[in-house]
């Protein structure tokens, strides 16, 4: 989560940030001009991929809950 935050933050286009309000939960945010839109999708499927294969592997350590603001 940090790394993906990193990397888009240094996008033009894209407003990021990641908190983490208590142990074991993090939250990752953006928001974007049709300039980031394509880096920030593509950045993005690669992070749910990997977090989605953790949570798969351990079930009982790791869930995922994505949230959509509806932009697409």
């Amino acid at each position: 989560m940090r790394t993906m935050t990193l990397a888009v933050r240094e996008r033009s286009g894209i407003f990021a940030s990641a908190s983490a309000p208590r142990r074991g939960v993090v939250e990752f945010r953006a928001e974007y001009t049709e300039e980031g839109r394509g880096f920030l999708f593509a950045a993005g499927v690669f992070l749910v991929e990997g977090l989605k294969s953790v949570a798969e592997e351990y079930p009982e350590y790791c869930s995922m809950t994505i949230e959509s603001g509806g932009r697409g």
